[in-house]
């Protein structure tokens, strides 16, 4: 997904999810995460994370 170079349309296929009545399970943020920062783009992962929080999404696990 994030590794054919069109990670902005990969994003808004990702925000459209919620807008077409669907709700992104745990792993699925997950992969959104993973993807923005093996491509580089840490800022847009970090967006994509506090959205993540701000809904109310909790987190089962975490890496230190």
């Amino acid at each position: 997904m994030m590794l054919n170079g069109k990670s902005e349309s990969d994003i808004g296929l990702f925000m459209m999810l919620e807008s077409n009545g669907l709700k992104p399970d745990l792993a699925t943020w997950n992969i959104m995460i993973n993807g923005l920062l093996n491509v580089g783009i840490p800022n847009e992962a970090f967006l994509i994370f506090r959205k993540m929080h701000l809904i109310g999404v909790l987190l089962k696990y975490y890496a230190r």
